[in-house]
């Protein structure tokens, strides 16, 4: 371990913020650079990462083992798992937030997606309308279409076939 490194460890240990400053001279752009990458998409939270990096350091300096890794390769591993976990509060926050506005939006959604669907199935006939909602919007196979219209399979899928094919010169017709 070099001169400096103790001298870090010694200040930080002392509790005086001058081990702080040093600490951020010698290693601030390692921290930097490992937050950076594991927070590729929250450019925004890198400095509070850098910052909750620089607590750990602070808080936990006495944990440091200079027999069992280097204070370069100790600082490394806060940095790395204290971006990791602000990866993960941030994209749980994301996810969540992505998620409400999903839902608030959801019922407005179906309407216009359904009265899309049915303004572009207008044309066909009834029963394929019905097939076609049946496997398109609701979610249904062909084979269980056939089974609760008491069809064949294969007169299911013609039918799929032949509506989509009208659907096609219709739009190709409009344009």
């Amino acid at each position: 371990m070099n001169e400096c490194d103790l001298k870090i460890i010694q200040l930080i240990q002392s509790h005086d913020e001058q081990g702080i400053q040093l600490l951020l001279q010698q290693y601030g752009g390692l921290m930097k650079s490992i937050c950076k990458k594991n927070l590729y998409h929250f450019d925004s939270h890198l400095d509070e990462c850098i910052n909750d990096c620089l607590f750990g350091i602070w808080n936990n300096i006495h944990q440091f083992d200079a027999s069992k890794n280097s204070f370069k390769n100790w600082i490394c591993v806060i940095a790395k798992y204290q971006s990791i976990d602000m990866l993960r509060k941030y994209q749980k926050d994301k996810a969540t937030e992505t998620l409400e506005n999903n839902i608030v939006y959801l019922d407005q959604g179906l309407k216009l997606h359904e009265q899309a669907w049915f303004d572009l199935i207008k044309d066909l006939s009834e029963v394929d309308q019905q097939i076609l909602t049946m496997i398109y919007l609701e979610g249904y196979k062909p084979e269980e279409v056939a089974a609760m219209l008491g069809q064949k399979t294969s007169n299911i899928y013609n039918r799929v076939s032949r509506a989509k094919t009208k659907l096609k010169f219709a739009k190709e017709d409009s344009q």
